[in-house]
């Protein structure tokens, strides 16, 4: 083995979601409950963040990594930044491993981590990558722009059996929650293929059949498996929905005061 492999996995850090925050809020709940709601949520996001640590690590090990970086996830172009870092302080040559294309970020940002890491002649790939490591150094760079590249683009843009499937139990009315677990798919790759069919009219009736049921916002956030943005953008909608009605009963007991006056005439 001609070359050092290093692995690097994000560490997602929980934050208290304003999102969150406003909808448990909005429940008016007693608030000491919902702070201690708030809390434990907190807390188990935690755990999962400390959970996901340790299988990562124990799968990069696994995969010969000789020493693994784990990070803590950010945004935008301070997450770019922090892998260019990394990649300029390793040694020309060296393998990057990720555990997964999903887990680095979205397709367009795997594709611009390849992009730098071609440029500093580091290689990114994921455990199923590594035979790599034994191609000739000067095949290494072709090789990884086509497979790796390839795999990136099926991976993280989704499969399209996998798409028909998810879309066909929608169809025939499971839940986000049943999707997820019989498929295998993640939350975010249940909505990525799922984004045809959840036409905001469909999930409006869905989120007021489920606010009349008394839920709260964090409640219909999961049980329909959408982002906040999303869930904001349903109130959004419903409360202009509402402003219309409004506007409509008030016009038809304008029109209706005037009938009964023009008959009191």
């Amino acid at each position: 083995m001609n070359c050092s492999i290093v692995g690097f996995a994000w560490r997602s850090v929980p934050i208290v979601s304003q999102y969150k925050t406003v909808a448990a809020l909005d429940s008016h709940d007693d608030f000491s409950s919902i702070c201690e709601r708030l809390i434990r949520e907190y807390e188990r996001e935690l755990d999962q963040s400390k959970e996901e640590v340790i299988q990562n690590k124990s799968t990069l090990e696994a995969a010969g990594c000789e020493k693994i970086f784990i990070a803590p996830d950010c945004i935008g172009h301070v997450k770019l930044k922090a892998i260019d870092l990394l990649l300029s302080q390793l040694p020309d040559g060296s393998i990057l491993m990720v555990p997964s294309w999903e887990h680095l970020g979205t397709h367009s940002f795997v594709l611009q981590c390849l992009r730098a890491s071609i440029e500093e002649r580091v290689y990114i790939i994921t455990p199923e990558h590594k035979a790599l490591i034994y191609i000739p150094e000067p095949e290494r760079a072709r090789v990884h722009r086509s497979w790796v590249e390839n795999s990136v683009r099926r991976e993280t843009v989704g499969n399209p059996d996998t798409r028909e499937q998810v879309l066909d139990m929608l169809r025939s009315g499971h839940s986000a929650a049943d999707i997820q677990k019989t498929l295998g798919i993640s939350r975010s790759a249940y909505y990525r293929y799922a984004k045809s069919e959840l036409s905001i009219a469909l999930l409006l009736k869905q989120y007021v059949a489920l606010r009349a049921q008394g839920h709260t916002g964090e409640q219909i956030i999961e049980e329909l498996s959408i982002t906040e943005d999303t869930y904001f953008e349903l109130i959004r909608e419903h409360s202009r929905i509402e402003e219309i009605q409004r506007n409509v009963r008030q016009i038809d007991e304008t029109v209706e005061l005037n009938s009964l006056s023009k008959d009191t005439q």
